[in-house]
């Protein structure tokens, strides 16, 4: 999220077709062949990839991924089970580029730089760098942050963000989420960014009783969560397509299972309130790029 991601330069950066899914592609091969889609995912980005209270791992990536197996199923003829690999921020883009997994989708946000390893498909989330601090300190604003430490986990595309911020912040290296809230609550760092809806999504979880602010209002820097693929999978990448595209149509549209589908994790009394709203412009724009898929 270094820069503010162009919505039309990324869609047009995508625009690839729809077809129907072909054979000839080596990932389709191997579903056809083995009955099996390998998907990585997140189990710390709530409500994209968790494990809840009954040990079962869902999120709205999770339900994503779903939808692809379910068109791979239609169009292949065949049963197709979906096999979750467990990713993070430091391995996902090597596990897609290793052909580890077929496909990973959980809370990874576009990047020219990431494309020269990976394919990215359709976007299908917006967000932005945002800062997690204690209820009680007196960062409100970006301008807060100067002679403060900010936590940041190593190799998001949030570091960038926040190393743009250098030298009035000292930037402090992180491996995960839950380091980011542990040196938080320690006080050995002021502020811990992430994107805005993660951090949203560890206030409504882990931090449910906390007094912790998400500031400011709005991210400094916009990005867009799409799904990776492996290289030159072009068939395989449309597939993929097709299926997110179809959920964000449906919810351009009002159909009552695509809002279904979002309301679950963001509705009012989902996991992670966030009013349709904050994404009806961008999934609107992503609409208004493709082909109206037919009836």
């Amino acid at each position: 999220m270094r820069k503010t991601v162009a919505i039309v330069g990324l869609v047009s950066a995508l625009l690839v077709g729809i077809p129907k899914a072909s054979l000839a592609g080596t990932i389709l091969e191997k579903v056809a062949k083995t009955g099996v889609l390998t998907a990585g995912a997140r189990k710390d980005t709530v409500p994209f990839g968790y494990v809840n209270e009954k040990e079962q791992w869902v999120g709205y990536s999770i339900d994503l991924l779903e939808r692809i197996r379910a068109k791979l199923e239609k169009d292949l003829k065949r049963p197709v089970r979906l096999q979750l690999v467990e990713v993070s921020s430091s391995d996902r883009i090597q596990m897609v580029q290793d052909r580890k997994v077929d496909i990973e989708c959980g809370s990874t946000t576009f990047t020219w730089n990431r494309q020269k390893y990976v394919d990215f498909s359709v976007p299908f989330f917006f967000t932005g760098t945002q800062f997690l601090v204690k209820g009680n300190s007196s960062i409100k604003l970006v301008s807060d942050l100067t002679g403060k430490k900010v936590g940041v986990i190593e190799g998001t595309s949030n570091q960038g963000d926040v190393d743009d911020l250098k030298p009035a912040v000292q930037v402090v290296l992180l491996k995960n989420r839950a380091d980011g809230v542990k040196q938080l609550q320690e006080g050995k760092i002021d502020a811990f960014a992430s994107d805005g809806i993660l951090l949203l999504g560890l206030k409504n979880s882990t931090l449910k009783d906390s007094n912790f602010s998400i500031v400011p209002d709005q991210p400094v820097l916009n990005g867009a969560y799409a799904c990776m693929v492996p290289k030159d999978e072009s068939d395989w990448r449309s597939l993929v397509n097709y299926s997110i595209f179809s959920l964000i149509e449906g919810i351009v549209d009002g159909d009552p299972k695509a809002i279904g589908q979002y309301e679950r994790w963001f509705g009012k009394n989902g996991v992670v309130p966030y009013p349709l709203e904050l994404n009806s412009d961008y999934f609107q724009s992503i609409v208004s790029s493709f082909e109206r898929i037919p009836n």
